[in-house]
């Protein structure tokens, strides 16, 4: 059995240069492995790729900022557009009472009806308007609620695998390192 010994550690000695040489390549390997750890935690923390937003969901934000402004310009018009109508309203029955008085009036009575027509209309289409602008609004709503959904899964599954990564090259730096050791101790 010493025999056998002896000639394992002969064989050992005269590779004593190759372990050298393994010790040192893990070595080389390890720090080569650390300083890409550095540059990969860079590269996540530089480009924000623990924190990407979907263009599209970006875009369907956009969409919702500007229907909500629209919804709002629309929803003025139209209560300007009700003020109108009282208004006319108001004043056609005024010069119809008074068109009873005198006939001069039902000239203003007429022209009253008219502008109550078209206030009328410009109303309803106003109303037709809000009231497309704003199924839109809950379309574009839903769809961004789903999208961010979404995304949030992808982007909780990506922050975990980057984490995962770190300790991994932790991991992997440490049995790096073990290598070298073990190559190291051959004589």
């Amino acid at each position: 059995m010493i025999c056998t010994e002896h000639k394992f550690l002969q064989k050992l000695a005269e590779h004593e240069g190759k372990a050298e040489q393994m010790s040192q390549g893990f070595t080389d390997l390890q720090t080569n492995v650390e300083e890409f750890q550095v540059k990969w935690r860079t590269i996540i923390d530089n480009h924000g790729l623990d924190h990407i937003e979907n263009p599209q969901a970006m875009q369907l934000k956009s969409d919702v900022e500007n229907l909500t402004s629209t919804l709002s310009e629309i929803g003025a018009k139209i209560k300007h557009l009700t003020i109108a109508l009282e208004v006319f309203t108001g004043a056609t029955a005024v010069m119809g009472i008074l068109g009873s008085l005198c006939p001069f009036f039902w000239v203003g009575s007429a022209l009253g009806a008219i502008g109550v027509a078209v206030s009328a209309g410009l109303l309803d289409r106003a109303q037709g308007t809000y009231d497309a602008k704003e199924q839109e609004l809950h379309s574009k709503k839903w769809e961004l609620k789903r999208l961010q959904s979404a995304d949030a899964n992808a982007l909780e599954e990506l922050h975990l695998e980057l984490i995962s990564s770190k300790d991994n090259f932790t991991t992997l730096i440490t049995r790096l390192g073990a290598f070298a050791g073990v190559w190291a101790s051959v004589p």
